[in-house]
C-alpha cells in the first residue's frame, strides 16, 4: 500500500525531479538544502481532517524540507505546509508528502517531505533561505502560457459533487493555475473540462497541490494526473 501511495506521489508531484526517499545523498546532489528556524502550520490531508499542528522547519530547499512536530505521522501522508509570513488576509501553502520519519526527541518526530512543486524565489525566501539552482540544469520544467481557456471544475475527492467555474491564470503541459471564488481544499482532486477560444474541449484530472487565499478568491495550483500533450495544449491555446 505504501509503496503504490509514493507512487502516486511521483505521478502527481511533477513540478521537479524526483528525490530518492532511501538514498539521501541523491536528493542532496539535485537540492541545495539550507538550515532553517522557521515556525509553520501543517495539516494532514486525509478524509477531510481539520487538525492544525505547529511545526518548526529545520532545514529547506526548493524541493522539500525536514520538519519537527509533536505528532508521529507515516511515511506517505500527504499533508499541507503553510508557508511563512501569512497574514489574516493572504495565507498560501503546498501540498508535499511525507518521505521519511524518525524520531526527534520526548514525544517529536522529524518529517523529511517533498513540494508538490518546486518553491519560488519568495517562497524560499520566506524560510530565511536563497534559492541556488543545481549545477546540472533540470529538464523537467514546463513554460506557462496565458489563455483564455475556460474551465468548469468538478470536485471528485470528498462529498460535494457540485461543478463551479474557474478563470485561468495560466496553464502548462503538466498544470494549470486557477482563480477561483470558493474555498477549494489542498489535495482535492478535480475534473476539469477545458474549452479553447477555438471550441476545442479536453477534460482532464488534477490535483490540488497550491493553494493561496486573498481578498476572498482562492488562487490555485494544479498539476494534471496525465500531461497534456503537445497537439492538447496547441489546440486549447
Amino acid at each position: 500500500m505504501l509503496q503504490r501511495l509514493l507512487s502516486f506521489c511521483r505521478r502527481v508531484f511533477r513540478g521537479g525531479s524526483e528525490p530518492s526517499t532511501g538514498q539521501p545523498e541523491d536528493e542532496r546532489r539535485v537540492w541545495v538544502r539550507h538550515p532553517s528556524s522557521a515556525e509553520t502550520v501543517v495539516q494532514p490531508i486525509s478524509n477531510g481532517a481539520s487538525t492544525r499542528l505547529s511545526a518548526r522547519v529545520r532545514n529547506v530547499s526548493r524541493g522539500g524540507a525536514n520538519l519537527t512536530v509533536n505528532q508521529r505521522f507515516k511515511e506517505g501522508e500527504m499533508i499541507s505546509i503553510e508557508l511563512p509570513g501569512a497574514s489574516t488576509e493572504r495565507t498560501a501553502s503546498v501540498l508535499a508528502c511525507i518521505v521519511h520519519v524518525g524520531p526527534a526527541g520526548p514525544e517529536h518526530w522529524s518529517l523529511g517531505c517533498t513540494f508538490s512543486e518546486e518553491l519560488s524565489d519568495e517562497d524560499l525566501g520566506a524560510f530565511g533561505a536563497r534559492r541556488e539552482r543545481p549545477a546540472t540544469p533540470e529538464n523537467r520544467a514546463w513554460k506557462r502560457f496565458n489563455c483564455k481557456v475556460r474551465v468548469t471544475a468538478l470536485p471528485v475527492s470528498g462529498t460535494e459533487r457540485t461543478t463551479f467555474p474557474a478563470e485561468v491564470v495560466n496553464i502548462s503541459a503538466s498544470g494549470i493555475g486557477l482563480q477561483v471564488a470558493r474555498n477549494v481544499e489542498m489535495g482535492a482532486l478535480l475534473s476539469l473540462r477545458l474549452e479553447g477560444a477555438g471550441g476545442q474541449s479536453r477534460e482532464v484530472l488534477a490535483c490540488v497541490v497550491h493553494v493561496i487565499v486573498a481578498g476572498g478568491e482562492w488562487l490555485l495550483g494544479c498539476n494534471f494526473i496525465h500531461e497534456l500533450s503537445e497537439a492538447d495544449l496547441k489546440a486549447l491555446l
